[in-house]
């Protein structure tokens, strides 16, 4: 064997180690985790290969510009805080690539361009409702944001964004910032936008529920935007507030406070389709508070208050009211309309119709197939539109076969829904906004070979939850209706209607269902 050779596999063998050793320091930096503090029982942890930055511990950030992850020029795409967390310091993630943030209730403060030029941010989510101290504008230049839920004085300019859910202020892009009732009050009570700045895309806007004054064109030239609910407390709507949203479908009013509708407010607003109020005394409007609006358009208004509207200055112009407190019949807490010999569609409460008061106790419910009154048997055919919108305490529904379509708005703003069984094999139409802000992970249970329709339909593809009917397992009560000596028993599951038929449970559709 030479020394040639001998030095030849000597150096391979060299090399193949120096490989092994590179890839092995490679593979370690690669993964390395990096670690400091950011308050004084505040700690952060960074995966490098990942990318996530983990904050635990408790109390306030405290960090100054350029340090903690900023002076070791982290690149983070993404970010999880403990609910302990109370406070999210100056420029913490400046110019950082996370698309998504969700900053817990317990974030108190909010320190000047925490999340400034944040390029890939799409969503933002402060679970936090009520009062924060928070710095203006401290999503600047976040130009790819879509979605906002948050303090109004948070956001600013964005021409992309969808949808905004202000949980307090009002005071978006204001020229003078937010204005308070007295030192006490916690929310902001005054929206003062800027002409020229209302984001073009916004499709879904959500006002603080304690606003009681939308100023002079704050939410004008939106063309996405699809409808509007003004909120219980809100007393007057200002010039050109909604000017030139040409989408707008329709307008909602949920308390009777509203006293003034100014010039312009509802200008060019040409596809409204329907506006609901809740006054019995009309509200003060001008002549062009709703110039190019269709005056036959539903105008649906209290029981017992047609005259005064059709004798209101330009109230008088529209020719189409209706006074939806009137229904035919109601059985088990929920309204029906008689619409054909046969037919009928569940429709909103005679209470307090689109405020939270329509069914105040409720919390499941379950429309039946088949309905009977005055001796005469109906098929429940439809849910009507706004049947149950604004339900606080819903938190399940279970829509029968029989139904082949749900009204606009039905469910809309039914926040404590935790799930929708729909018995249906093929998927009712919905309407728009159906189930608007109606979480879209919920479990929506349907019969198993329909899966696939529901996901592909329109308005239900926005659910991401779908799962079969029979393969729930379900808490059975055994509350017997049916003579005991008959073969087929009716037992009541949580309001719903299930068979039981030789020791076996079926559901209103025949299927068998897996009971515990």
């Amino acid at each position: 064997m030479t020394t040639n050779y001998l030095m030849k596999q000597f150096s391979t063998l060299y090399r193949l180690l120096f490989v092994s050793l590179f890839c092995f320091f490679a593979l370690v930096l690669k993964a390395e985790v990096i670690t400091g503090n950011c308050g004084e029982t505040l700690y952060w942890s960074f995966d490098s290969e990942t990318g996530h930055l983990e904050i635990t511990g408790s109390g306030k950030m405290n960090l100054t510009k350029y340090s903690a992850w900023n002076k070791k020029n982290l690149t983070i795409s993404s970010v999880t805080f403990p609910d302990s967390i109370t406070s999210i310091d100056l420029y913490a993630f400046e110019e950082q690539e996370i698309t998504e943030l969700v900053i817990p209730a317990s974030v108190e403060k909010f320190g000047l361009g925490a999340f400034i030029n944040m390029q890939s941010l799409q969503r933002f989510t402060y679970e936090r409702i009520g009062y924060a101290d928070s710095e203006y504008d401290i999503l600047h230049n976040c130009r790819n944001l879509r979605y906002f839920q948050g303090i109004s004085r948070m956001l600013s300019y964005n021409d992309n964004i969808d949808t905004i859910i202000v949980t307090y202020g009002a005071a978006i892009n204001s020229w003078f910032g937010p204005t308070y009732i007295d030192n006490t009050h916690a929310y902001d009570t005054r929206l003062t936008g800027k002409y020229d700045e209302t984001p073009k895309a916004i499709r879904t806007y959500l006002f603080p529920s304690e606003l009681e004054v939308i100023g002079n064109f704050y939410l004008c030239n939106a063309p996405e935007l699809a409808g509007i609910t003004i909120p219980m407390n809100v007393r007057s709507i200002g010039k050109g507030a909604f000017m030139n949203c040409t989408s707008l479908d329709s307008l909602v009013f949920l308390g009777d406070t509203i006293e003034t509708i100014a010039d312009s407010a509802f200008y060019n607003c040409a596809n409204l389709a329907y506006i609901r109020l809740q006054d019995t005394i009309p509200p003060t409007i001008y002549e062009t508070t709703f110039y190019n609006v269709d005056r036959s358009i539903p105008v649906y208004i209290p029981q017992n208050s047609k005259d005064r509207y059709l004798q209101a200055p330009y109230w008088s112009e529209f020719t189409n009211y209706i006074e939806p407190w009137a229904y035919d019949f109601q059985v088990d807490s929920i309204c029906y309309n008689i619409t054909s010999d046969t037919t009928v569609e569940v429709t909103s409460s005679v209470a307090s119709p689109w405020n939270g008061t329509n069914y105040p106790n409720l919390t499941i419910a379950t429309i039946p197939c088949t309905v009977t009154y005055n001796d005469t048997t109906y098929n429940v055919i439809s849910v009507g539109d706004s049947a149950f919108a604004y339900c606080p305490s819903l938190t399940s529904i279970t829509i029968p076969n029989s139904v082949t379509s749900i009204g606009d708005s039905a469910f809309i703003n039914c926040f404590g829904l935790t799930s929708v069984t729909c018995e249906a094999t093929t998927p009712p139409v919905l309407g728009s906004n159906a189930f608007d802000n109606v979480s879209t992970s919920i479990p929506v249970y349907v019969p198993c070979g329909a899966i696939s329709d529901y996901q592909s339909a329109e308005g239900w593809s926005h659910f991401t939850n779908f799962q079969c009917l029979n393969d729930t397992e379900i808490d059975v009560e055994d509350i017997i209706f049916d003579s005991p000596k008959s073969s087929t028993q009716k037992l009541l599951r949580n309001g719903q209607l299930l068979i039981l038929r030789a020791g076996k449970t079926y559901n209103t559709l025949g299927v068998p269902l897996n009971t515990k």
